[in-house]
């Protein structure tokens, strides 16, 4: 139950296990990916933990059996999202997973996360949604966060938020792209 995760536990976590995977890749398995879909091994390890990430978020949303609940799963998951990825301020409060992960520059649960939000599944909650219509700043945040993985300009808003010096990150495997 996520209200039982630490926000920065369980992303420190998602970083390690997503981490070890991306270490693996090395720019030849890139460029081998990029000519053949089936590719190497770390980019496929790395591409089906985010599908699983993807799944769970989905799972964890449509589990509770009121609009509530699931109004509150969403909540956690776009609060999980936020400042992870925008320069807002936030309370100590509410500080979210995905916020966590983008301190720790974890965009590939950042936007397995923002994948599972925005699937049909959880788009669809139509109910659960309107549950939420009276926060018109979590609302405004998830089309903030939205922006980040749309595919407008080459993904240029994902792209601009990559380090550009020397620190490290795990990157986001786009559908055509690899970092």
């Amino acid at each position: 139950h996520q209200s039982e995760i630490e926000p920065d536990s369980l992303a420190f976590a998602m970083m390690l296990i997503e981490g070890n995977l991306y270490k693996r890749i090395a720019p030849t398995d890139c460029a081998l990916y990029l000519m053949n879909q089936d590719g190497p091994a770390p980019i496929l390890e790395a591409r089906i933990l985010n599908d699983k990430i993807v799944k769970w978020v989905k799972q964890t949303i449509l589990s509770p059996d009121t609009i509530n609940g699931r109004g509150d799963a969403l909540r956690f998951f776009i609060n999980t999202a936020f400042v992870s990825v925008l320069s807002y301020q936030c309370s100590a409060n509410s500080r979210s997973l995905v916020q966590e992960c983008r301190k720790l520059r974890n965009f590939s649960s950042m936007s397995a996360i923002l994948t599972a939000i925005n699937s049909p599944a959880i788009a669809g909650l139509k109910r659960t949604a309107e549950y939420l219509t009276e926060e018109p700043a979590l609302l405004e945040t998830r089309a903030k966060l939205s922006a980040i993985i749309d595919p407008v300009h080459n993904h240029q808003a994902y792209r601009e938020l990559l380090p550009k010096d020397e620190h490290h990150c795990v990157p986001w495997l786009g559908e055509l792209t690899c970092p």
